[in-house]
């Protein structure tokens, strides 16, 4: 099933308003025009209110206690997405992680609790001990390697302990790394970025043996819906491609989406502080509620170039 389709099904079944945090980001500003679109009535909600963005948004500081009850009703489901978003960031500044990420988090879980809302908590397989077996299931060891992972696993036991103490009607979407058009972060892009500079030597950081599992856009969003629609309350769910590449599968497979020779790939031998080396993830329970990846990688990885390619167009035209 298409993610148009899950939409539109999803649309005829939700009884209530949608609240989507942290809907400046990239997975949540397309998860809010994905629900639009189907007919849904959905708001964002941002710190700061961008201008024209096409959906209905509202400025909160979820920091303030309450910030989120003048929206909710017993009715509403909250895809609580509002978080910082770098590893390498969050161990410069530990305390902007706790603050946005987990005290947030607190927050948005107690309004949850006090008004009975539907809650998906959008986590990150950084909380994995990644020296735990692969591929990481739900059960894997908390171990992480940096302040926003650990804020991430926090989150998740805020949110299982809600759900046995008070009944909070909560599930976990763990996800793996989202890529997609139009993000302008992280390894593809930045792949990307040095391939179009110089399409015939690559530097990436660590040894390049680095394993991720990358989940194109519309099936991490897919998979936010079943768990929204299908998941039960008190559950954690990977949501990811189920294959892992390694960073010089990935960096190939770019090189091959813009149509250019395999490039030299220097590795420097160094990783940023809170790097994970490894992780593989097991999707077999969510496959559970019917999900299926339906983009491989070589072809999100053309859909991003062709993009990012169109995009560059619109700028050269515009001067």
């Amino acid at each position: 099933m298409s993610l148009n389709e899950l939409a539109l099904n999803w649309a005829a079944t939700v009884r209530g308003p949608v609240v989507v945090t942290g809907s400046a980001g990239y997975l949540g500003r397309n998860l809010v025009q994905t629900l639009a679109q189907a007919g849904i009535d959905v708001v964002g909600v941002q710190r700061k209110a961008e201008k024209n963005s096409g959906f209905s948004v509202v400025e909160r500081d979820l920091f303030d206690q309450g910030a989120l009850d003048s929206l909710l009703t017993d009715d509403t489901t909250i895809f609580h997405l509002a978080s910082t978003s770098s590893v390498a960031r969050s161990v410069v500044n530990p305390r902007g992680d706790i603050r946005d990420s987990l005290q947030v988090t607190f927050e948005v879980i107690e309004s949850a609790r006090r008004f009975g809302c539907r809650l998906i908590y959008v986590s990150s397989i950084c909380v994995a001990d990644p020296n735990s077996p692969l591929p990481h299931s739900e059960g894997v060891k908390f171990s992480p390697r940096s302040p926003y992972g650990a804020c991430k696993a926090a989150s998740e036991i805020l949110v299982s302990t809600y759900f046995h103490c008070y009944g909070l009607r909560a599930s976990i979407a763990r996800l793996s790394t989202v890529y997609g058009p139009g993000l302008r972060r992280f390894a593809v892009y930045d792949f990307y970025r040095k391939l179009r500079s110089n399409s015939r030597r690559l530097d990436i950081l660590g040894d390049g043996t680095q394993m991720r599992d990358y989940i194109y856009l519309d099936d991490a969003l897919a998979g936010l819906l079943l768990i929204a629609s299908r998941g039960e309350s008190g559950e954690t769910y990977n949501l990811g491609s189920g294959v892992t590449v390694t960073s010089r599968e990935l960096a190939r497979a770019v090189a091959e989406a813009m149509e250019i020779g395999p490039p030299e790939i220097v590795a420097s031998g160094e990783n940023f502080p809170g790097d994970i080396p490894r992780w593989a993830m097991d999707i077999s329970k969510i496959r559970h509620l019917g999900f299926e990846p339906r983009v491989d990688l070589a072809t999100g990885l053309t859909m991003v170039v062709k993009s990012h390619h169109r995009d560059e167009a619109i700028v050269l035209a515009r001067i």
